[in-house]
């Protein structure tokens, strides 16, 4: 094909946006992947929470069924914990790449308009709260249960100690 020939001036900018279009749906499926997983942990984290507290904390005094109870589920507390870490480390890693295959993709399908690149996500609310975002947030709560639970075994097992 020959330069002067309509359409073809735009086939590069036409052919990025296919391959954007493309690989959006992507980071879109991800993102909503994270948050969904999210949510199911932090159901399950506290729904054994509620049992927690309507069964009570286990005592020196209290049966050796409460006891085993306790601790079995602060281990299944914590294994969920890890596992609610692990998920948002995968999740965040698949999201981080699409974000940056689009970002790579940015330049030859909108030229100069700027969409992801040089764009701080959250902007607004960083200029209040510098390095706390919402994946920052995810983290840190699925943290502090991991740690709730190893508190209760802790806290089971110094009967038995």
């Amino acid at each position: 094909m020959m330069d002067s020939e309509p359409g073809t001036k735009n086939r590069p900018i036409e052919r990025a946006l296919e391959k954007y279009a493309v690989v959006l749906p992507y980071l879109a499926y991800e993102n909503t992947t994270f948050w969904t997983r999210s949510g199911f942990f932090l159901v399950v984290h506290a729904g054994l929470l509620a049992f927690v507290a309507t069964s009570g904390l286990p005592t020196r005094a209290s049966l050796p069924d409460k006891m085993i109870l306790s601790i079995a589920i602060a281990v299944i507390g914590i294994v969920i914990g890890v596992a609610w870490l692990l998920a948002l480390f995968a999740g965040n890693y698949w999201i981080d790449r699409w974000h940056a295959v689009l970002v790579k993709l940015e330049p030859d399908a909108f030229e100069d308009l700027s969409i992801l690149r040089g764009k701080v996500p959250n902007q607004e609310t960083r200029a209040l709260l510098p390095h706390i975002g919402s994946k920052f947030i995810v983290y840190f709560v699925a943290g502090v249960f991991t740690v709730l639970w190893v508190a209760l075994l802790f806290w089971s097992l110094s009967p038995c100690i």
